[in-house]
């Protein structure tokens, strides 16, 4: 399956020059790299940079649970136009949080945010006409020396992209998605160093 994901970008790690140029970036856990990681074969969207923490939401790993039947927990009333998805397993870290990312549709501004209210729900309810969403639990956390080590060391594939694959493409389809956009395939990923 092909997948037209437009301003697909491959950043090649002699390119990552600033760990800040991560922010709002793909990045794909190589799956021979870390074994026994809970980030292999993660599609990871880098959502936050500073100088000492680089945060992210695995964005391939849909749960059980879905936003619909979370706002019905807190008596929030679901429109027949809202729409319904799997909350996805974001991280290991903060897994007693849902995170969010949401789309304007009509600017198509991005915004990251941590969901701790109910009124928070209530406002995607109410705006679900207008905005693109995506919801977490839990979240990625590494110090900015260690995830540039992780990328120097090869363990993370690092792209630019469409942002669509975030809100077009079905959870369980993105990684292929995103291969798809290099040129490669699942299949094609070596587990020896320096082949691809």
């Amino acid at each position: 399956m092909r997948y037209s994901i437009d301003r697909c970008i491959v950043l090649p790690h002699t390119a990552l020059m600033e760990v800040n140029e991560l922010y709002n970036r793909f990045m794909f856990c190589l799956p021979a790299r870390k074994k026994e990681s809970a980030y292999q074969g993660a599609l990871v969207f880098i959502t936050y940079v500073d100088d000492e923490v680089v945060r992210g939401l695995v964005i391939n790993r849909p749960s059980q649970k879905y936003i619909s039947t979370l706002m019905k927990q807190v008596a929030i009333p679901v429109t027949p136009f809202f729409s319904d998805q799997s909350i996805l397993y974001g991280g290991p870290v903060n897994t007693d949080k849902l995170f969010m990312l949401q789309r304007d549709i009509v600017t198509g501004a991005l915004e990251t945010c941590l969901s701790s209210t109910v009124d928070d729900l209530r406002q995607l309810a109410i705006k679900s006409l207008e905005t693109e969403y995506l919801a977490a639990i839990g979240e990625c956390v590494w110090t900015v020396d260690q995830i540039a080590d992780e990328i120097e060391h090869s363990n993370w594939l690092v792209m630019s992209g469409d942002l669509n694959l975030l809100f077009k493409v079905k959870p369980s389809d993105r990684v292929e998605a995103f291969l798809d956009c290099l040129g490669i395939s699942v299949e094609q990923i070596s587990t020896t160093k320096g082949q691809a």
